[in-house]
């Protein structure tokens, strides 16, 4: 059918007709408000359509830049969403208008850390301090941020301090992860025993748990804690390369190539488990020798089978 007969316009009214009603759109758009951006952002947001909420929130800051409200939600969606550089670049900007905000400068020193910044991070935190921040989650903050950057009587030290008000899972397992590396295995095991208490679920503490065991010489604990990390999905590659060995060891090679796999998913770069599929695949109807050398994250494999 004709495009006349459908519009009742000729084709080159119908056509201008279309571009008018095009920037009658355009100007409503432009006649929102930053609020109506805002707004429009709070609605997708608890809709769960974030990535547009985040288009929606910004289209409200163009407006309005100092728009706190919508500064500080696009903040929390940056952070949900791990766009960890994008929300240390808003915090910053924050804080250009608010300079004495305690509480956003506590948020931009752990948002720092996970950037592994570690001297900006702990400058920002004690910066928090001397604003007034809650000084239990500035003494966490710090004792994390020296935690990674490897000064362990540092975190130690500001990580006890935090205990004393609140002794969370986290900082227990901060606490075990200090004893453990300091040689304290005991107390490093007491550590995460009571972080797992306190968080059943808590993977990270599971797949410690089984690095202590196993340096502990105690391997069937170890497997228990590991497995137990393994079936939390646990991204830590040391619980599946060391179920791996104990399945090569049994002669379960189809076991340890399953875990060696998801070891690989975790951790896509890791030469050891590429080193190992690939033995296992080039072995797999062939009994190994005593003469082999090849090392199966650490240990020789003749070593595994005895």
């Amino acid at each position: 059918m004709a495009l006349a007969a459908i519009t009742g316009l000729a084709p080159a009214a119908w056509a201008l007709e279309k571009a008018d009603q095009k920037t009658a759109n355009q100007k409503t758009a432009n006649q929102k408000t930053a609020k109506d951006w805002k707004d429009r952002g709070d609605f997708l947001f608890f809709h769960g359509d974030r990535e547009e909420a985040v288009r929606v929130y910004q289209e409200a800051l163009k407006l309005k830049p100092d728009y706190k409200e919508a500064q500080m939600t696009l903040l929390n969606l940056y952070m949900q969403q791990s766009n960890f550089e994008n929300a240390i670049k808003l915090a910053r900007s924050i804080l250009e208008r608010d300079p004495k905000n305690k509480e956003l400068h506590l948020v931009l020193g752990n948002l720092l850390r996970t950037q592994k910044r570690f001297d900006e991070s702990i400058n920002e935190l004690k910066l928090a301090a001397q604003l007034g921040a809650r000084e239990h989650l500035v003494k966490q903050g710090l004792g994390y941020a020296y935690l990674q950057k490897g000064e362990l009587e540092e975190a130690d030290r500001h990580l006890r301090d935090s205990a004393k008000k609140t002794d969370s899972a986290d900082t227990k397992l901060a606490l075990a992860i200090i004893n453990f590396r300091k040689g304290r295995k005991e107390e490093a095991l007491n550590e995460i025993d009571g972080a797992i208490k306190e968080r059943k679920d808590f993977t990270e503490a599971h797949g410690l748990k089984g690095d202590i065991l196993s340096s502990l010489d105690k391997p069937e604990e170890a497997a228990r804690a590991y497995q137990t990390a393994i079936n939390l999905r646990t991204k830590s590659a040391s619980a599946y390369t060391y179920m791996a060995a104990r399945a090569l060891k049994a002669g379960d090679h189809a076991k340890a190539q399953t875990y060696l796999e998801s070891a690989l998913l975790n951790k896509p770069d890791d030469t050891a488990v590429k080193s190992a599929l690939a033995f296992l695949a080039s072995r797999q109807e062939e009994k190994l020798k005593e003469t082999d050398s090849v090392t199966f994250f650490g240990f020789a494999y003749k070593d595994l089978l005895k």
